[in-house]
């Protein structure tokens, strides 16, 4: 197939004219990801940031269990209240764990979040500790990878669910949990809560 400029969405190097990206990936998970840091990238819409989550997810899969999620693949009802949110994003764990998209989660993990997909009572503090149940019972480290965060951005649902990754992040000493969280948008995500 002949190369192509592509502006509308992701590259693929097979695909499309683009920058080799292979050094900033790389940078990415020596400085950030093998640090266990919770860190965002924020830049204009066509600057690249879907296809640099896409190549990193590809890089990290050889050593990491880790999910590529969007927030664009969650419906404005999905953030209608907690229950909603954790379910929806369950769901969406799930989906790539039986498309074969993470590796390494184990299939009792797996079950697991379907019966918790049906409570309807499932919230914040116990999406937590299905977190952390995936991250200890987990061969290899868990990366989680989420784009287009300003779907949520004016959102308090999403302002908790921040805060909940936060809360991890500060207890990963004694708690197993992600080794890094990546949170990807147009808008600074440090600003959320001054737009509230």
């Amino acid at each position: 197939m002949r190369k192509r400029f592509n502006v509308n969405g992701i590259c693929y190097p097979d695909e499309h004219y683009m920058v080799n990206l292979d050094s900033r990936v790389e940078k990415i998970i020596q400085d950030l990801v093998l640090q266990n840091k919770y860190f965002t990238i924020n830049r204009a819409r066509q600057y690249g940031k879907t296809t640099t989550l896409d190549l990193l997810y590809r890089r990290l899969a050889e050593n990491f269990s880790g999910f590529l999620l969007s927030f664009e693949d969650m419906g404005s009802a999905s953030f209608s209240d907690e229950h909603q949110f954790c379910r929806t994003f369950l769901r969406l764990l799930k989906t790539q764990i039986d498309y074969g998209m993470t590796a390494g989660i184990p299939e009792d993990v797996s079950k697991e979040m379907e019966g918790d997909m049906e409570q309807r009572n499932f919230d914040f503090p116990m999406l937590k500790n299905f977190f952390t149940h995936m991250c200890t019972n987990t061969d290899r480290p868990v990366v989680l990878i989420i784009d287009e965060v300003d779907q949520a951005s004016n959102n308090q649902i999403f302002l908790d669910f921040l805060s909940i990754l936060r809360s991890m992040y500060l207890k990963r000493r004694y708690i197993r949990t992600f080794q890094s969280v990546i949170l990807a948008s147009v808008y600074d995500v440090k600003n959320l809560q001054v737009k509230l």
